[in-house]
């Protein structure tokens, strides 16, 4: 690339950053912690931290900016935002579907209600790790008439073997492939995998925005405790690795209702 046409890439780079809500401009610098140090990134995380304290003004940028470890990890962003007053815990509730309620959790036979009381032709975005309930609501979800897409279902059908992730692309264009025909169908899905991945989520919200459907998270955050007791249960490629595990719950923790709402969903409930 030459130097102008990099000047032109950073300029509308910057552009970019600008337009961002609080919440995305926080998910955006997260998703390049833990990315190889390169010039690129340097310069992408420079010129959001330059929205950081446009945003948070000197004296609140300069306390996150103290927090930053030697790696250019952070505590997360929005938390400063919110003490900002930028964004309140709250926001998230406020724009939920009437009636989701806001005690912190759908549990049991209030999953059921749930989803019986979401638009038609909506689409459920499962969200969390490997033993954090998801395939209990996708059972609760086919039995109200939910079209469900399981991705482990998928690598089951392609390589006779659920947990081979080396299945996971093929299985990921064949669920795209069913997304699609269900949606363009007016059927109410359920996709039944961890999406914890924001480039994920941003996909399947795309997808769901193409078919003009309303797309719904439904997060699924037990204790990290019980995550693992139930992971542990599982046998062969069906067990997830200890590393893997923590890295899906962190995911589904950082995927809070307020970053949920930020991405493009139109509610975002929580099951603990």
């Amino acid at each position: 690339m030459n130097v102008e046409a990099r000047e032109q890439a950073a300029t509308r780079v910057r552009r970019m950053a600008a337009d961002l809500n609080n919440e995305a401009l926080c998910m955006a610098w997260r998703a390049t912690e833990g990315a190889g140090v390169t010039k690129e990134v340097a310069l992408v995380r420079g010129w959001i931290m330059d929205e950081f304290q446009a945003r948070l003004g000197d004296d609140l940028f300069d306390e996150w900016l103290m927090s930053v470890d030697a790696d250019g990890n952070s505590p997360d962003p929005l938390a400063f935002f919110e003490q900002a007053g930028h964004i309140t815990p709250e926001s998230a509730l406020a724009r939920s579907i009437p009636g989701s309620g806001n005690d912190g959790g759908h549990r049991g036979g209030e999953v059921s209600e749930l989803l019986r009381g979401l638009p038609q032709g909506v689409v459920v975005v499962a969200v969390g790790a490997a033993g954090s309930g998801k395939s209990t609501g996708a059972a609760v979800a086919r039995a109200h008439g939910y079209t469900v897409i399981c991705l482990d279902e998928l690598r089951q059908e392609i390589s006779g073997d659920a947990g081979d992730q080396a299945a996971t692309p093929l299985a990921v264009a064949r669920q795209n492939t069913l997304l699609d025909a269900a949606m363009g169908a007016g059927e109410p899905v359920f996709l039944d995998s961890t999406n914890v991945e924001v480039r994920v989520r941003a996909d399947l919200v795309a997808r769901a925005h193409h078919h003009g459907r309303p797309v719904v998270a439904l997060r699924f955050v037990p204790g990290r405790d019980v995550c693992q007791a139930r992971n542990a249960s599982r046998t062969g490629s069906a067990r997830v690795p200890e590393d893997v595990l923590a890295w899906q719950y962190e995911g589904a923790q950082y995927a809070s209702e307020a970053v949920l709402l930020a991405e493009g969903f139109i509610a975002a409930y929580t099951v603990d």
